[in-house]
Protein backbone atom coordinates (compact mmCIF):
# COMPACT_ATOMS: atom_id res chain seq x y z
CA UNK A 1 0.00 0.00 0.00
CA UNK A 2 2.91 2.20 0.02
CA UNK A 3 2.20 3.72 -3.57
CA UNK A 4 -1.13 5.26 -1.65
CA UNK A 5 1.08 6.52 1.60
CA UNK A 6 0.95 10.70 1.22
CA UNK A 7 3.88 13.02 2.33
CA UNK A 8 3.12 16.47 0.79
CA UNK A 9 5.09 15.87 -1.96
CA UNK A 10 2.57 16.79 -4.60
CA UNK A 11 2.80 19.96 -2.51
CA UNK A 12 -1.08 21.04 -2.25
CA UNK A 13 -1.49 24.45 -0.25
CA UNK A 14 -3.02 24.52 2.83
CA UNK A 15 -5.25 27.47 3.79
CA UNK A 16 -6.46 28.44 7.32
CA UNK A 17 -10.38 26.71 7.29
CA UNK A 18 -11.26 30.26 8.97
CA UNK A 19 -11.37 31.29 5.46
CA UNK A 20 -13.71 28.64 3.57
CA UNK A 21 -15.47 28.91 6.94
CA UNK A 22 -15.98 32.71 7.36
CA UNK A 23 -18.99 33.77 9.02
CA UNK A 24 -18.73 30.81 11.96
CA UNK A 25 -16.47 32.01 14.11
CA UNK A 26 -18.27 30.40 17.30
CA UNK A 27 -17.27 27.20 15.88
CA UNK A 28 -13.97 27.58 14.77
CA UNK A 29 -13.29 28.76 18.57
CA UNK A 30 -14.10 25.39 19.70
CA UNK A 31 -11.31 23.29 16.88
CA UNK A 32 -8.97 21.55 18.09
CA UNK A 33 -6.07 19.26 16.51
CA UNK A 34 -7.54 16.36 17.36
CA UNK A 35 -6.75 12.64 15.80
CA UNK A 36 -6.50 12.39 12.30
CA UNK A 37 -9.32 9.60 11.73
CA UNK A 38 -11.48 12.48 14.04
CA UNK A 39 -10.03 15.62 11.63
CA UNK A 40 -11.08 13.74 8.24
CA UNK A 41 -14.66 13.03 10.17
CA UNK A 42 -15.20 16.55 10.33
CA UNK A 43 -14.23 17.62 6.88
CA UNK A 44 -16.98 15.14 5.90
CA UNK A 45 -19.07 15.80 8.14
CA UNK A 46 -18.83 19.38 6.87
CA UNK A 47 -18.95 18.58 2.97
CA UNK A 48 -22.03 15.76 3.24
CA UNK A 49 -23.98 18.47 5.49
CA UNK A 50 -22.96 22.24 2.89
CA UNK A 51 -24.56 19.07 0.09
CA UNK A 52 -27.38 18.64 1.90
CA UNK A 53 -28.03 21.85 2.66
CA UNK A 54 -27.64 24.13 -0.29
CA UNK A 55 -26.32 21.83 -3.59
CA UNK A 56 -26.86 24.30 -5.60
CA UNK A 57 -24.55 26.69 -4.12
CA UNK A 58 -21.71 23.36 -3.87
CA UNK A 59 -22.51 23.29 -7.96
CA UNK A 60 -21.89 26.90 -8.77
CA UNK A 61 -18.65 27.53 -6.68
CA UNK A 62 -17.25 24.36 -7.79
CA UNK A 63 -18.70 24.84 -11.57
CA UNK A 64 -15.72 27.88 -11.06
CA UNK A 65 -12.21 27.18 -12.98
CA UNK A 66 -9.63 26.37 -10.26
CA UNK A 67 -7.73 29.62 -9.52
CA UNK A 68 -11.20 32.22 -9.49
CA UNK A 69 -12.79 30.45 -6.53
CA UNK A 70 -12.94 32.11 -3.59
CA UNK A 71 -12.68 30.23 -0.67
CA UNK A 72 -14.77 32.53 1.34
CA UNK A 73 -17.42 31.91 -1.44
CA UNK A 74 -18.82 28.75 -0.11
CA UNK A 75 -19.23 29.95 3.49
CA UNK A 76 -21.25 33.19 2.01
CA UNK A 77 -24.05 30.72 0.81
CA UNK A 78 -24.01 27.65 3.15
CA UNK A 79 -24.78 28.59 6.58
CA UNK A 80 -22.30 28.02 9.26
CA UNK A 81 -24.38 25.50 10.83
CA UNK A 82 -22.71 23.07 9.28
CA UNK A 83 -19.52 23.66 10.81
CA UNK A 84 -21.14 24.14 14.27
CA UNK A 85 -22.71 20.23 13.78
CA UNK A 86 -19.05 19.10 12.41
CA UNK A 87 -16.75 20.64 14.51
CA UNK A 88 -19.23 19.95 17.40
CA UNK A 89 -17.59 20.91 21.49
CA UNK A 90 -13.76 20.65 20.51
CA UNK A 91 -11.61 23.30 21.38
CA UNK A 92 -9.60 24.99 19.09
CA UNK A 93 -6.05 26.09 18.34
CA UNK A 94 -6.41 28.29 15.73
CA UNK A 95 -3.12 27.69 13.72
CA UNK A 96 -3.85 24.17 13.41
CA UNK A 97 -7.10 24.48 11.40
CA UNK A 98 -6.04 23.67 7.80
CA UNK A 99 -7.94 22.13 4.82
CA UNK A 100 -6.10 21.69 1.56
CA UNK A 101 -8.04 23.30 -0.41
CA UNK A 102 -8.16 20.50 -3.51
CA UNK A 103 -9.01 18.55 -0.55
CA UNK A 104 -12.13 20.28 0.27
CA UNK A 105 -12.39 20.46 -3.09
CA UNK A 106 -12.67 16.66 -3.58
CA UNK A 107 -14.69 15.91 -0.30
CA UNK A 108 -17.60 18.24 -1.91
CA UNK A 109 -17.65 16.20 -5.49
CA UNK A 110 -17.40 12.78 -3.37
CA UNK A 111 -20.74 13.96 -1.10
CA UNK A 112 -22.48 14.99 -4.23
CA UNK A 113 -21.66 11.80 -6.26
CA UNK A 114 -22.95 9.70 -2.82
CA UNK A 115 -26.22 11.72 -3.12
CA UNK A 116 -26.62 11.35 -7.34
CA UNK A 117 -24.97 8.25 -7.90
CA UNK A 118 -24.04 6.49 -4.84
CA UNK A 119 -26.56 4.28 -4.65
CA UNK A 120 -26.61 2.82 -8.13
CA UNK A 121 -26.98 -1.29 -8.66
CA UNK A 122 -24.47 -0.95 -11.63
CA UNK A 123 -21.93 1.06 -12.39
CA UNK A 124 -21.49 2.45 -16.21
CA UNK A 125 -18.37 2.09 -18.01
CA UNK A 126 -16.94 5.52 -18.23
CA UNK A 127 -14.34 4.42 -20.99
CA UNK A 128 -16.42 6.42 -23.81
CA UNK A 129 -18.11 9.28 -22.04
CA UNK A 130 -16.73 12.35 -23.17
CA UNK A 131 -13.34 13.98 -22.98
CA UNK A 132 -13.78 16.56 -20.13
CA UNK A 133 -11.94 19.48 -19.66
CA UNK A 134 -10.71 20.23 -15.78
CA UNK A 135 -10.40 23.93 -16.04
CA UNK A 136 -7.92 26.55 -14.15
CA UNK A 137 -7.28 30.51 -14.87
CA UNK A 138 -4.42 32.38 -13.79
CA UNK A 139 -1.01 31.17 -12.90
CA UNK A 140 0.43 29.79 -9.71
CA UNK A 141 2.44 32.54 -7.62
CA UNK A 142 5.65 31.85 -5.99
CA UNK A 143 5.60 29.73 -3.78
CA UNK A 144 1.95 27.92 -4.78
CA UNK A 145 1.54 24.98 -6.95
CA UNK A 146 -3.16 24.50 -6.87
CA UNK A 147 -2.86 25.03 -10.33
CA UNK A 148 -0.39 22.61 -11.29
CA UNK A 149 -1.33 20.19 -9.04
CA UNK A 150 -5.27 20.35 -9.63
CA UNK A 151 -4.22 19.51 -13.53
CA UNK A 152 -1.81 17.12 -12.23
CA UNK A 153 -4.20 15.48 -9.93
CA UNK A 154 -7.49 14.93 -12.01
CA UNK A 155 -4.96 13.35 -15.11
CA UNK A 156 -4.73 11.31 -12.84
CA UNK A 157 -7.98 10.44 -10.96
CA UNK A 158 -9.55 11.09 -14.82
CA UNK A 159 -7.44 7.68 -16.18
CA UNK A 160 -8.67 5.54 -13.25
CA UNK A 161 -11.81 6.09 -13.33
CA UNK A 162 -12.44 5.40 -16.83
CA UNK A 163 -10.40 2.28 -16.49
CA UNK A 164 -11.75 0.97 -13.30
CA UNK A 165 -15.41 2.91 -12.47
CA UNK A 166 -16.99 0.05 -10.44
CA UNK A 167 -13.45 0.01 -8.02
CA UNK A 168 -13.40 3.37 -7.83
CA UNK A 169 -17.01 3.64 -7.06
CA UNK A 170 -17.19 0.98 -4.37
CA UNK A 171 -13.98 2.79 -3.18
CA UNK A 172 -15.91 5.90 -2.73
CA UNK A 173 -19.11 4.17 -1.38
CA UNK A 174 -17.00 2.62 1.89
CA UNK A 175 -17.02 4.50 5.05
CA UNK A 176 -14.04 6.09 5.94
CA UNK A 177 -11.34 4.44 8.19
CA UNK A 178 -13.52 1.19 7.70
CA UNK A 179 -12.20 -2.36 6.42
CA UNK A 180 -13.84 -1.70 3.43
CA UNK A 181 -12.54 1.41 2.76
CA UNK A 182 -8.87 -0.69 2.75
CA UNK A 183 -10.41 -3.66 0.98
CA UNK A 184 -11.31 -1.26 -1.76
CA UNK A 185 -8.47 0.68 -2.07
CA UNK A 186 -6.33 -2.59 -2.54
CA UNK A 187 -8.60 -3.42 -5.27
CA UNK A 188 -7.89 -0.28 -6.96
CA UNK A 189 -4.30 -0.08 -7.01
CA UNK A 190 -3.32 -1.32 -10.34
CA UNK A 191 -6.11 0.88 -12.19
CA UNK A 192 -4.01 4.20 -9.91
CA UNK A 193 -0.48 2.75 -10.57
CA UNK A 194 -1.27 2.48 -14.35
CA UNK A 195 -2.38 6.10 -14.57
CA UNK A 196 0.62 7.48 -12.21
CA UNK A 197 3.42 9.42 -14.24
CA UNK A 198 5.43 6.91 -15.67
CA UNK A 199 3.60 4.11 -13.67
CA UNK A 200 5.87 4.88 -10.50
CA UNK A 201 4.22 4.79 -6.90
CA UNK A 202 4.35 8.48 -5.52
CA UNK A 203 3.14 8.80 -1.89
CA UNK A 204 -0.75 10.00 -1.49
CA UNK A 205 -3.32 9.54 1.63
CA UNK A 206 -6.14 7.48 1.46
CA UNK A 207 -8.58 11.24 1.90
CA UNK A 208 -6.24 12.36 -1.34
CA UNK A 209 -6.75 9.40 -3.49
CA UNK A 210 -10.60 9.66 -2.96
CA UNK A 211 -10.71 13.74 -3.65
CA UNK A 212 -8.28 12.84 -6.65
CA UNK A 213 -11.10 10.40 -7.98
CA UNK A 214 -14.49 12.02 -6.35
CA UNK A 215 -14.69 15.24 -9.19
CA UNK A 216 -13.98 12.58 -12.25
CA UNK A 217 -16.08 9.94 -11.18
CA UNK A 218 -18.91 12.34 -10.67
CA UNK A 219 -18.21 14.49 -13.85
CA UNK A 220 -18.43 11.58 -15.90
CA UNK A 221 -21.45 10.35 -14.50
CA UNK A 222 -23.10 13.62 -15.33
CA UNK A 223 -21.67 13.72 -18.64
CA UNK A 224 -22.88 10.83 -19.79
CA UNK A 225 -26.47 11.66 -18.04
CA UNK A 226 -26.49 14.08 -19.95
CA UNK A 227 -25.38 12.52 -23.62
CA UNK A 228 -28.18 11.72 -25.95
CA UNK A 229 -28.53 8.23 -26.65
Amino acid sequence: MAAFGWSGRVGLIGIVAALIFAGAPAAAQRWHDASAAKSRAIGIAYARCAVRQNRDAVVAFLSLPVGTQDPAALSKAISSGCLDRAVGGLPLAPHQMKVPRLLMRGLLFEMLYAREYGKQSIVPTLGGAPRLEYAVVGIDAPGETIRHDYRALMKIGDCTVRAAPDRVSALLSAAAESEAEKSALAGLQEAWLACLPGHRALPFSIEMVRATLAEPIYRLNHALSDTPE
